[in-house]
């Protein structure tokens, strides 16, 4: 039976899984230099499911001493931290498409501006819709939605998730990546349906990067000698957490301009500096 220790109990929890998820994620990502906006998008997510944590934990045991503003204060806290969790963790999706799909840029962007319209759109309607109707304010201090705000929630999940999914079937359709590797992509991106159905967007937003590290990991148990190649950056490029050769970085760079010249994709903007001076020297003692 679905109670309110339940709910409390079930919400500290999952946002615990998904914090420890997402923070690996950020552990990988600056151990291997790679800091871009995909992992901004996911702190974001973490951030704003903490204050809707913090709402619902408020609503589910309000104490004697709150006023009735705290706890409608809270409800809106919960409310706009909901929508602004799962967006964000859309938008971390998104932008972990575009590295990987540096062809698609200007639909991936079209997509994104969408993306916030919707975001803006339902914290609106939510909003509008309750201050509208204020007597929850006085009785069960929780609004009530309705079946409108239901219908939109509904429709634009079901469309956001497809468009995730949906996005890198092309390149990877036409990809020459081996077996494994398309298994992997395909893992990645189609659990972006699980938002739709279970709402657990920052898990799925850090998937690429576990399941990559994963991977690695893999390799080193099962093939050393590969695993080596590969944090030698001697594999091809699926995700920009995996690293590559120069020779297929530069190859890539003039078919699809995806790499600059230091070998780093362009869209990443907040990645590390200082790896691209020691890649050099070794390349240059190598040489």
């Amino acid at each position: 039976m679905l109670t309110v220790d339940v709910v409390h109990d079930a919400g500290i929890a999952l946002f615990t899984i998904a914090t420890v998820i997402t923070l690996c994620r950020l552990a990988i990502r600056v151990h291997d230099g790679l800091l871009c906006w995909d992992d901004f998008w996911a702190s974001f997510s973490i951030a704003s499911g903490a204050l809707m944590l913090t709402g619902v934990l408020i609503i589910t045991h309000p104490t004697a001493s709150m006023s009735q503003l705290t706890v409608v204060t809270a409800y809106y806290l919960a409310d706009t931290g909901f929508y602004a969790c799962v967006w964000s963790s859309r938008f971390s999706i998104l932008c972990t498409i575009k590295r990987i799909t540096p062809t698609y840029d200007n639909w991936l962007r079209a997509m994104a501006t969408a993306f916030f319209a919707m975001w803006l759109f339902l914290t609106t309607q939510a909003i509008v819709h309750c201050e509208k109707h204020p007597e929850w304010k006085t009785t069960t201090l929780q609004c009530p939605l309705g079946k409108n705000v239901a219908i939109a929630q509904l429709t634009t999940a079901i469309f956001t998730d497809l468009i995730l999914c949906l996005t890198p079937a092309r390149m990877i359709w036409y990809s020459d990546l081996p077996m494994p590797q398309r298994v992997r992509l395909i893992i990645v991106f189609s659990t972006c349906l699980l938002t739709t159905v279970t709402s657990v967007s920052m898990v799925v937003a850090s998937m690429s990067v576990i399941v990559s590290f994963a991977f690695r990991l893999a390799l080193m148990w099962c093939a050393p000698e590969l695993a080596d190649s590969s944090s030698r950056g001697d594999q091809t490029v699926i995700l920009t957490s995996v690293w590559a050769t120069r020779d297929v970085e530069n190859s890539a760079a003039k078919k699809s301009n995806v790499l600059n010249v230091e070998g780093r994709p362009d869209s990443c903007v907040l990645h590390a500096k200082g790896s691209q001076g020691s890649t050099s020297d070794s390349s240059g003692s190598a040489v």
